[in-house]
């Protein structure tokens, strides 16, 4: 019997991990999305800024930082609905004896994780970005499309 409660509560954590991992990917195409239409929207500011003086090095810390803002910005909504979220879940696992569940800990380990994989896609997308965008000439980019 504890061999079996064991295989299914091994069984649910690694389905609600997967769950968590597509949510989690679906959320960084969101920020993909957000940080390209960003960029194409404002290209001809990019341009402008950069025909009165900006250097091709601050138009990497200005993206950087908005996807930074972003980054942030994603991770305490995540935390700030997430954890009351997961402990709510936890109450009503605990009320309803799902899985005897008895204890509840803050996943730190996933929380620390899921704020690392967020940023380095994050600074990966906006390096890449950048790159593209450094592509084009200044004339391209302030010709409208």
């Amino acid at each position: 019997q504890l061999q079996s409660a064991e295989f299914a509560a091994r069984m649910m954590k690694l389905g609600c991990y997967l769950f968590m991992a597509v949510v989690g990917f679906i959320g960084f195409m969101n920020m993909a999305n957000t940080i390209i239409m960003n960029i194409t929207t404002k290209k001809q500011e990019y341009a402008v800024l950069q025909a009165v003086g900006m250097t091709n090095k601050q138009l990497n810390l200005c993206l950087q930082l908005q996807g930074i803002m972003f980054t942030a910005g994603t991770i305490c909504v995540a935390l700030i609905i997430g954890l009351p979220l997961g402990y709510v879940l936890f109450f009503y696992a605990k009320h309803n004896g799902i899985f005897g569940m008895n204890t509840y800990h803050v996943p730190i380990v996933p929380i620390f994780i899921m704020i690392f994989l967020v940023g380095l896609l994050q600074i990966v997308l906006s390096c890449v970005l950048s790159s593209n965008l450094k592509k084009e000439t200044l004339i391209e980019k302030l010709v409208v499309s």
